[in-house]
């Protein structure tokens, strides 16, 4: 019930539960989005503990991504292309 209260007061915020990991996507500013994850789940082995990880875009990937995971919690931003 919480979760659907705060579904309808956040709305720019969107939430996925999975099996293996909880998603918060903070929506989109201009061509840039943020993401949340914690992989606190007892479907992994290791929880990932530090993690530093920058892509660029190529043809396949329209997007440039900052990946930054410290004691299981992901903070993903994707710059789009403009």
């Amino acid at each position: 019930m919480t979760q659907t209260l705060l579904e309808k007061f956040l709305f720019p915020f969107q939430s996925l539960r999975s099996g293996f990991f909880t998603s918060v996507s903070f929506g989109s500013i201009q061509k840039t989005k943020f993401i949340f994850r914690n992989y606190w789940s007892s479907v992994f082995k290791e929880i990932p503990l530090l993690t530093v990880s920058v892509v660029k875009r190529n043809e396949n990937r329209p997007f440039d991504s900052v990946r930054i995971t410290v004691l299981g919690f992901e903070s993903v931003a994707l710059f789009y292309k403009k």
